[in-house]
């Protein structure tokens, strides 16, 4: 594990079936191939695989698998997965999965995906996603859902969603088909096709049947 070594380019059938044997696990490298799937320190470069890809450190520039990507550092690039993307920590970038997106720390980017993106951390830039996004920490620009955004903490700019959106302080727009929810102040206004819950909120509430705000308007 203390072995620090780069090399150009591996080509693996399976974990430690391939180029770099069973070093594979300390030698990052520029080019990575995985025909089936492949388990690697690191990547500079580009990585592609037919299934799998598993990297233990940090992926700097591109990724594409046809099933999912495993990353336990950073992603600084792009990432692409035909079912999954998993980060143990952040990434500086896009993630891009047919499926679902994960992250463990700060993305500071987009997560796109067709059914969930899912982030333990701060969101400096967009999740959009067929089905549900949610984010732990604050949101500094947007989440768009086809049915649901949750922020535990405040939102920046927008929360828009096909049936709901929930968050702390809403600092722009919250705009959903059935319901928004804002525990404390939302900054502009909250558009609903069915109800509306603030705590305060600055400029509207609108819905197409009843609007709450706790302390005032």
């Amino acid at each position: 594990d203390h072995i620090n070594e780069t090399r150009f380019a591996q080509v693996s059938i399976l974990p430690s079936i391939g180029t770099n044997l069973s070093k594979s696990g300390v030698i990052e490298n520029n080019f990575s191939f995985n025909i089936l799937a492949g388990y690697t320190k690191g990547v500079k470069g580009v990585e592609i695989g037919s299934l799998f890809n598993i990297v233990k450190e940090n992926v700097t520039g591109f990724q594409i698998a046809g099933l999912g990507n495993l990353i336990g550092g950073e992603l600084k690039g792009v990432q692409t997965g035909g079912l999954f993307n998993l980060n143990a920590k952040g990434l500086k970038g896009a993630q891009i999965a047919g499926f679902f997106n994960t992250a463990l720390d700060t993305v500071t980017g987009i997560q796109l995906s067709g059914f969930a993106n899912v982030l333990k951390g701060k969101m400096y830039g967009a999740q959009i996603t067929g089905f549900y996004n949610m984010t732990t920490q604050n949101v500094d620009g947007l989440q768009l859902a086809g049915f649901a955004n949750t922020a535990l903490k405040d939102v920046k700019l927008l929360q828009a969603s096909g049936f709901a959106n929930i968050g702390r302080n809403v600092n722009g727009v919250q705009l959903a088909g059935f319901a928004n929810f804002a525990k404390g102040e939302v900054g502009g206004a909250q558009i609903a096709g069915f109800a509306n819950f603030a705590n305060t909120v600055n400029f509207a509430q609108i819905s197409g049947f009843m609007n709450i705000a706790y302390g005032e308007i």
